[in-house]
């Protein structure tokens, strides 16, 4: 499926699992991540399902091919480590550490070509009063 498209901002392991298997569909997405690359300010992981264009961009390769589950194991540890949490939204009511799983038209993450299927940053969880 060509325009398959995913954009789901939750919170927990749960959730996160269950968008990473959407997103990993097989027929209706990709079925692997083969490569990544964080943005250029590191604040999201984006997966690819191959490395074929052989253009300038090159993106490192994993050790071995990512089902859904290795590679939510692989980024949900880079979320609850190393990702950098933009700014605390002030708004009446609360805030709690959540993510955003998502691509763009065409099932590809625009800035980042065809072979791109899936970006994954950290975003806040409003609860608002």
């Amino acid at each position: 499926m060509d325009n398959f498209h995913v954009d789901v901002t939750a919170v927990g392991r749960d959730s996160f699992d269950l968008a990473m298997r959407i997103a990993f569909g097989g027929k209706f997405g990709r079925s692997k991540a083969t490569h990544f690359t964080k943005d250029q300010n590191g604040a999201r992981i984006v997966l690819f399902w191959t490395n074929a264009n052989g253009g300038t961009f090159k993106p490192t390769p994993f050790p071995t091919t990512l089902d859904w589950k290795a590679a939510a194991d692989v980024v949900w540890h880079w979320l609850e480590t190393e990702a950098p949490y933009p700014r605390e939204p002030s708004h009446d009511g609360d805030n709690k550490k959540g993510f955003r799983v998502h691509n763009d038209d065409w099932g590809h993450i625009k800035e980042f070509g065809w072979e791109s299927f899936l970006a994954i940053e950290p975003a806040w969880a409003m609860y608002g009063k």
